[in-house]
């Protein structure tokens, strides 16, 4: 297991594919080396504001946490949350910023409407907008609060 250098600070807008490409092929990597998994845990995601002291607001999420996923990896890029909905509810939550850590129980939406941008041909960026629920929901949230400096164990 590599261990990494963790940030909290708040992460910078990303305007093209070519500002981000190379740290998105590093954490992909990070993630294959350690088998798709983290601390036991099957399937992960990891923020670029984690592991850089220029973080760009971006997070790679594996098939493993999002079966659906066409491709092994997705790059989530700009992640916002635009509406939670319903009551928040306590859930179980771990960090890879603290993998030796219990999981915390921290208040999060089941549901939310999400958008963020995805790399398509030509380096180009594609917004999505859909609605997430349970697990994806719960990752999406933890993420955008790396995007903000925030770390569960101290901010929420």
């Amino acid at each position: 297991m590599i261990i990494i250098p963790i940030h909290y600070l708040k992460s910078l807008p990303v305007e093209n594919w070519e500002q981000i490409k190379i740290q998105a092929e590093e954490l992909k990597k990070f993630m294959d080396d350690n088998n798709g998994t983290f601390d036991g845990r099957e399937g992960c995601a990891l923020h670029h504001s984690q592991v850089s002291d220029k973080p760009f607001n971006f997070f790679v999420v594996n098939r493993k946490l999002i079966p659906e996923l066409v491709f092994k990896y997705r790059i989530i890029i700009n992640p916002k949350l635009i509406k939670g909905e319903g009551m928040k509810i306590k859930m179980p939550e771990g960090c890879m910023s603290f993998p030796f850590r219990k999981e915390k129980y921290v208040e999060r939406y089941y549901k939310v409407r999400v958008e963020y941008q995805v790399p398509v041909m030509f380096g180009k960026l594609k917004t999505i907008t859909e609605n997430l629920t349970g697990l994806q929901s719960q990752v999406f949230q933890h993420e955008c609060d790396h995007g903000e400096g925030k770390n569960i164990y101290f901010e929420n």
